[in-house]
Parts: structure tokens; sequence; C-alpha cells
């Protein structure tokens, strides 16, 4: 919805509690350029006349050959000569035939104006306007206009004067306070206009949120004003500001095609706009009843605005009819006696201000008890810089920020000049002028870029690491001057990170990280001026590795060995306790050890020793108090000796099998001479291999010492710990609260669900297995490197039974199991039967052997053995169920 099509409400903010202040926009459409220009219409009264559109005034101020604006002037000096026309729809010939009298009152600073210090003019057509001709000022006064629409106006005038004398000088100061206020919104207007609108919406933001905080308070009001002034081509380009307004006094109705009006009231009847065009509507009953008490003659206060060098307009309400000679007078004074003097002030930066920010600020301090440089009469102001040498510079162009007691530095091409220069610091001093008078303040020196020597201190450095928060002291007064600090890994290794910037009240100014992500390594650390796109000084700068974090040190008496317990250890070069250093060993699941394979660490269990972690980048992290532990535990022979023997038949491995749910009795041989040197009751730990990080403790009723300390008995199944399913590849730990805990070391046996075999017979070619758990069985085989051939079992006469290939020779046939791929268990069955012998034949006579008779040493030769004839027996009957058995 265009901004034209939208109407304002508000209150002026300031001293002035009697002013009603809305701004409203009828909702005409606005004319196109083809558009044929609008024929005014006739006015069929004085009261019409001046609906027509508010008045253009032209008036300069003549000294001594100089000119300036009547606005700019605070008093005029004897013999100031003043010029002035009018112009506008009011007094187009074609609306009114009305004579008009230019009535001006020369105020004396005390005293009431003389008869010759009241000067009536006739004005004269002169093309489209209306012409007085020029005055002098008569002696020293501030001038007070009366513009009356036609003669007999100047008694009336002057009686009102010399009895309401200070009524009238309140009039002046009012209306000059609010002009000057139409002033200073004007300008903001101009600020406002010199940012760039071919920038991208959020730079646009960025660069008009910094005008706003500049000028503070004031905004409210101007802003509301300019939204007003900017229609639908500007919309886009202050969405910022639109929605920021909306949460004050910014109204957005409806679209629509109905017309808006006015909103507000006064003590005379609804407010309604003075022209076809934006127009601010005062409450003039209020006013003048507040100056004015009981008078009843009209004198309607305009307001002047839109200046533009000599050129300005007089804003106005509706005009009041009156009763009596003088229907009324319109009534605008520009000067004021209260800054009739320059003013006297210096300036300095404020501790976040920079010569180099846009929109920066210098504040003003009075160095009297006199008045500061922000009224309407001071102009031309800029900040005159001089570089090294006296070399002059660019110099800034500055506005006043009343507000904030403070100039702004307008942004340009004096600023980017002065960004470019590479200065670190200029020599400044505010010049401008108020009226005629010039104005100059004391030069002071200011910071106006970086010092590029400055580099991070070593602790700041320190601390620049990944996962932690670091800030760099900027110090004054350059710090200032800073608008950016970013942090760019070198190579593109990562995201740039940026820095957030908070002033101290020392002048310096301090960039945060926050904690720090990224990946460690080189990079540069780059501070950029205000408002600049490059660095101004680029520091390197290496992002580190996080420091690493220690939970505790655990170091055993007569070892060469530590272990260090926390996180990011992996960067520890080395770790020196007690005067002995250690080199990183392994990361195991309980921490990072380290090793020494020529010293251990002396001293006696309880001491405490000191020391430092030092990283590979020069860094070192203390350890402090660390205490000695007594001799670790040491496992010496460890046994596992089932309570049973074996179910079945004999399964066998390359190492022993033992079901989880069979007891067993561990003992554990300390593997030092002499007992454990357990200051409590130990702790027995088991874990599997396979999963580490799990470790189970065995408890404490299942163990028992014996032979004073130096055997460590466990009664247990390992199903109550690992469940029925198999444990597999154990290994255990000796513990002690005091002594600290053992190495972890592997248990022989192998703890895994068996098959239970109770018969393993011939069949056929082939065999069979019987028990009553063989669900275990995947694949058998006659030997150990196979063929395997897969197990499939059913049930007979409520055992489990099932064919395999025939058994080895010795009866062995070889099993794998599901979950175990990689074991070949061996089942021993009974060996087979030997062949049998055969029959002898019928009617012969087996002989017996010849013995072998061993040669004897000596030199008799052995005598030749005799043989016994042998009885042949009678053949016997066939033994039952096979040949029968030789003799």
């Amino acid at each position: 919805m265009p901004i034209g099509r939208s109407f304002l409400r508000g209150c002026l903010r300031g001293p002035f509690a009697s002013l009603l202040l809305g701004v409203a926009l009828l909702a005409a459409p606005p004319l196109r350029a083809d558009d044929p220009p609008a024929k005014p219409a006739v006015a069929r009264d004085l009261g019409d006349a001046f609906q027509k559109g508010p008045i253009g005034l032209q008036a300069e101020v003549i000294r001594k050959g100089a000119r300036l604006p009547l606005f700019q002037v605070p008093v005029l000096r004897y013999q100031d000569r003043v010029e002035v026309s009018l112009s506008g729809e009011a007094f187009d010939p074609r609306v009114t035939q009305a004579d008009w009298t230019l009535i001006v009152v020369f105020l004396p600073r005390t005293v009431a104006p003389t008869e010759r210090g009241v000067v009536e003019l006739r004005l004269k057509r002169k093309g489209e306007a209306m012409v007085a001709a020029p005055f002098t000022a008569p002696y020293d006064a501030i001038p007070m206009f009366f513009l009356v629409p036609d003669t007999g106006g100047r008694r009336k005038i002057l009686t009102d004067l010399s009895a309401h004398l200070e009524a009238f000088r309140a009039i002046c100061l009012k209306l000059s306070d609010l002009t000057e206020q139409r002033a200073h919104a004007d300008r903001f207007l101009a600020g406002l206009d010199t940012i760039r609108k071919d920038q991208s919406p959020a730079s646009y933001d960025a660069a008009v949120f910094n005008f706003l905080k500049a000028y503070g308070g004031q905004v409210s009001q101007d802003f509301q004003v300019f939204l007003a002034r900017n229609s639908a081509s500007n919309l886009e380009k202050f969405q910022f500001l639109t929605r920021e307004f909306t949460r004050t006094n910014l109204l957005s109705p409806n679209a629509g095609d109905g017309s808006v009006s006015l909103q507000g009231q006064s003590v005379s009847g609804p407010l309604r706009p003075a022209s076809a065009y934006v127009a601010i509507a005062f409450d003039l009953v209020q006013i003048f009843q507040n100056l004015w008490p009981g008078h009843q003659f009209q004198y309607v206060p305009a307001l002047a605005r839109d200046f533009d060098g000599a050129h300005a307009q007089l804003w106005y309400g509706d005009w009041i009819h009156t009763t009596g000679e003088v229907r009324g007078a319109l009534v605008f004074s520009p000067c004021r006696w209260t800054d009739a003097d320059p003013p006297a002030f210096t300036f300095d930066l404020p501790p976040e201000g920079s010569l180099l920010q846009p929109f920066g600020r210098l504040q003003i301090h009075a160095r009297t008890q006199g008045n500061l440089p922000f009224a309407l009469y001071g102009h031309g102001w800029q900040l005159v810089l001089e570089g090294p040498k006296g070399t002059p510079l660019a110099p800034l162009p500055l506005a006043p920020s009343p507000d904030r007691q403070a100039f702004v530095i307008m942004p340009g091409p004096a600023q980017e000049a002065l960004r470019r220069a590479d200065l670190l610091a200029v020599k400044a001093r505010i010049e401008g002028a108020w009226g005629f008078d010039p104005v100059t303040t004391p030069p002071v020196d200011l910071p106006a870029g970086l010092d590029p020597a400055w580099v991070p201190t070593a602790e700041e450095r320190s601390h620049f690491m990944l996962g932690q928060g670091c800030a760099f002291r900027l110090p004054a007064p350059w710090a200032a001057c800073v608008g950016r600090v970013i942090f760019h890994p070198a190579g593109g290794a990562g995201s740039s990170l940026e820095a957030e910037l908070k002033a101290q009240a020392d002048g310096s100014r301090l960039a945060t990280f926050k904690a720090l992500a990224g990946t460690a390594g080189p990079g540069t650390l780059d501070l950029l001026l205000s408002g600049a796109s490059q660095p101004a000084l680029r520091v390197p700068l290496a992002l580190l590795p996080p420091l690493p974090v220690v939970d505790h040190v655990e170091v055993h008496q007569g070892e060469a060995t530590l272990r260090v317990v926390g996180s990011h250890l992996r960067e520890a070069r080395a770790c020196v306790l007690g005067g002995v250093t250690f080199a990183p060993g392994q990361r195991t699941p309980e921490g990072w050890t380290f090793l020494n394979a020529q010293k251990a660490i002396p001293g006696e269990a309880g001491d405490l020793l000191q020391g430092e972690l030092r990283l590979g980048d020069d860094r070192t992290l203390p350890l402090q108090d660390v205490p000695l532990l007594p001799p670790r535990p040491q496992i010496g022979i460890v046994q596992v000796i089932p309570e049973h023997p074996a179910r079945g038949l004999a399964l066998s491995a390359d190492r022993p099998l033992i079901p989880p749910d069979e007891p067993v009795l561990v003992s554990v041989l300390p593997g030092r001479k002499g007992a454990y040197p357990f200051g409590r009751k130990p702790q027995l730990l088991f874990r599997s291999s396979e999963d580490p990080a799990t470790i189970l403790p065995l408890p404490a009723r299942h163990l028992r010492m014996v032979g004073r300390g130096q055997r460590l008995l466990a009664n247990l199944k390992l199903s109550d710990l690992f469940g029925a399913s198999g444990a597999g590849h154990l290994e255990i730990q000796v513990s002690d609260a005091k002594a600290g805990a053992s190495a972890w070391v592997p248990l022989q046996p192998l703890f895994l669900e068996l098959p239970e075999v109770k018969d393993l017979r011939l069949e056929g070619a082939g065999a069979r297995l019987e028990g009553p758990a063989l669900e275990t069985i995947e694949a058998v085989a006659a030997s150990p490197a196979g063929p395997w051939m897969p197990f499939s079992f059913g049930f007979t006469e409520g055992l489990e039974t099932g064919g395999t290939p025939a058994p080895a020779t010795d009866g062995a046939l070889f099993l794998r199991l599901y979950g175990w791929p990689d074991l070949v268990v061996r089942l021993q069955g009974p060996p087979p039967p030997k062949a049998a012998a055969p029959s002898p034949v019928p009617g012969t006579v087996a002989l017996p052997a010849v013995p072998r008779v061993a040669p004897v040493k000596g030199p008799e030769a052995p005598k030749a053995p005799t043989v016994e004839a042998p009885r042949v027996p009678a053949a016997p009957a066939p033994a039952k169920g096979g040949p029968p058995e030789p003799h």
C-alpha cells in the first residue's frame, strides 16, 4: 500500500505541550506527468483563499554586502536591509483581489517598540509574487511579521502591542521555536536523502538504522513527516523504518478508495487539513488561549518550513473570521533574542564515536552559560581536518542533533577520502557561522585510523581456541575507528567468524568472539574501519585447538606409566610430572597413557606431584597436586576351573570352552611377590573384549581372599553377569579404591553356549548325533578344514538328533556353532570298532613266528633259537555275532 495513501497521527515531542500535531494526506491519487493542470477555483471569501495552500516566502537580510536567509539571522542589527516577497495560490489574482499589507514590528530586547519601529508595507504584484519594498532595521531588534488582508491593521496591532507587549514577545519565541523544530525536521530529511538508494535492502536498512541512532529522540516526529512526504516510489526502500514506526505513532489504514481525513480534535472543533498537500494542523485557539487569555482578536500563527536557502513556506491552520475593522493577521517571527550572541563550545568524540563512522557523533560542550550551536541560525557547519604537518584534508559536513547535544558527521566523499588516507590521527576543529558571525572551536586531536603496530597479547592469542569464547581489547583512542573485526581461516579452511564490538568506559573496545567453531589452523584477524569493505589492518592469528580438559591423573608408585583422563588430550605432546617427562602413548577407554621407558616417578604413595601438559603449539596446562597412588595391583596367574565335568561327549577347541551357565571358580594370583596391596576390599571386574565400554563388577559376596591376601577367589556363573546367550572372550581387572586398578587381563576360556551331545554313532556311510541340545550347531565336517555340511536336526524319543558325515578314524567330528564362524569345535566320539582278523583255513596249522634276535656285541655269535612245534587244536564253533577270536 503506498505511503501516500496512509495517514499519520502523533504528538510533537518537546516542551510545547499545547501543540497538537496531526499529519494527513488527502487520498486523491497523485497527478501523472501527462495530466493537464487543474484550473484553480475562484474563492468565495478570504477564508476560502487561504485554503488553497501554503504561502511561499523569500526573505533575505543584507549586511555589509553579505546576504543570508532571514531564518539564519538571530537578530537584526541596526541598518540591516531586509527584502521580502510572498507567493502562493492565496495571492493568485484569479482567486482573490484582496489588498495585502505586510506590517513589521521591530521588538527591542527589553522596551516597547517606538513609532519608527513599526513599518507598514503595501504588497505589490510582481509576476506571480507579492513583493514588499525593502526596509531597514531602525535599531537592533527581532522582527515580527503580520500579513493583513486589508488596510487599517497597523493601528490595531500597535494598540495590542502596547497593552500586551510580553504576550507578543511570547508569541515570537513560540513561533521561533516551532520554526526551528521544523528546520531540524528538514535537516533530518536532507540527511536521510543522502543515503544511497541503490544499495541492497539489508545494506540500506543498516545505513538508515545508523542514521536514526545518530538523531535519537528527534526521530519520531521528524521521520513521520518524512514518510508523509515520500510516497509510493519510496515505499520499498523505507520498509524497515515503516516497521519501526508502527510501534510508535504510525497508523496504516487498509487500502481503499475512500478519502482519508485528519484524525484529531481541538477546542475549536475537528481538525481539518489546511491544503491539498501534506499539512501540519495546529490547535490555534489553544495556543493563543494559553499565551493570551481572554483575547478576542485573532492572530493566526504561521509556521515556516521546507527551507531552501532564502526560500521557505508558511503553513497555517484555518483562517478564523473575526469582527472589527481588521479581519485577522497571519503572524510569523523568525528571530530570537536568546540566540543573539554566537555560541562558544568545545567538542569531543564519545567513547564509541569515530570520524569514519557514517553518522558518527561529535559531542558538544558549552564553554559558558550561553547557547549551543543547534539553533536554526547556525549554518555551514563542517569539521575542518589537518593531517601530519598541517596538511589540509577535505572537511566533513556536519548536521546538528539537538536531542543528543551533538553534531552528526554526514557520510559522503570527504569521509571516504579520510578513510582511504590511512592516517592514525588528525587535528580537527568545527567551523561554521552564526548568522553573519563566523564560529570556530579550538582544535583537538582525534583518531582517524588504526595503529599498524597493534597485535593481540600473548594471553589473548592463547585463548583464541575452538569451543571457547575470546575477547581482544582494542586500545583507545583508535578503537572507536574500528567498524568490524573478522577472523578469516587461511585457504578457505572454514567459515569466517565476526566479533561483537563493545565500547568500554576507558575508551577501548572489546572485540568478543563467542564460542568458536570451525577448524583449528592459521588465519588472519582483519580489522575494518567503519563503513569500509576492505581491512585496514590484517594480523596473522591461529585458531588453536581446544585446550585439554584434565579430569584426573592416575599415577602409581614405582611405575613408568601414567594415565590422564579428560578431553581434547590429543594435542598433548608430553606430560611432565614429578620432574619426569612422559611421552604420549595410546588412547584407551580409560584415558590417554603416557610412557617413560627409562625412569619411574620417584616418591612414596601419598606424595603430591606437580607438573604440566605440554601442547604442540607451545601452550602448557598446569597439573597441580596430583597424588602419587600406591603400587597398582598386578594380575599374575589366572585359572578358570569348572565346578562340574562336561555334560555329554567332550568338546574342545584351540582354547577351553565353558558354557556361561556353568559354575566356575576363578583364581587370581598377584603379579608381584607377596599379597595384593589392597587398602580396602577389592573388586573383580569383567568385560567383553568386543564391548570394552561395558564393565560389570562381580558382587562382593562372590569374592574372597585366601592365603593372607595372596590369592583372590571368585565363585560365579558368567550367565549371571552377561546373560545365558554367552559372553565370548572375557577380560578381568582387579581394582581397589586406594591402590587403583590393574591392567585388563584376558581369560583363557571362551564362554559360549555349547551343544550337549550324548551319542555319536555310525549309520550307513555317515553318522548320527543325538543329545538334549543340538540347536547351536550350524555345520559339521569330518575334518577341521571341511568340507562343511549344514546341520539340521529333528526329535526322536524326546532327544534332538541329526545326520552328519562319518567321523574321522579316531572318532572325532568337527562342529561350527552359530555366531562363531571362525571357531572350530572338536567333538570326540567313541572310536569306531576295529576290523576283525581273518579266520584260518581248515586243515592248516599256524606256525608261530620266528623271533627276531637282536645282535649282541662281543666275540661269540648267538645260538639259533629252538622252535617248538605247535599243537593243532580242533576248530571251535564260531562265536555269536562275529568270527572267532584268534588264540
